[in-house]
């Protein structure tokens, strides 16, 4: 069901499928600014046809630095709030 992103992309809000022709390194560097844009991991792995979210954070992670630190502030936000009740 998912394709590659160099043959098309179903994009959510869309129901049109747009084609698309890019090399290896345009798609690199697409798939690290949907990251950083907050793209949702699993949605840009299914759009460039890799196996797994796995494989796109294992190869893109670096795209992605705050990450941790924000998951982190996140965890400690929601267990603080839990604690006080």
């Amino acid at each position: 069901m998912s394709s590659s992103l160099n043959e098309k992309v179903r994009f959510p809000y869309s129901r049109r499928v747009v084609g698309w022709s890019m090399s290896k390194t345009m798609t690199a560097e697409l798939v690290t600014e949907l990251l950083r844009a907050g793209v949702h991991p699993k949605m840009v792995s299914e759009w460039v046809g890799h196996s797994s979210v796995a494989f796109t954070l294992q190869r893109y992670g670096h795209a992605l630095p705050d990450l941790q630190q924000s998951a982190a502030d996140e965890a400690e936000r929601l267990v603080g709030a839990l604690v006080r009740r």
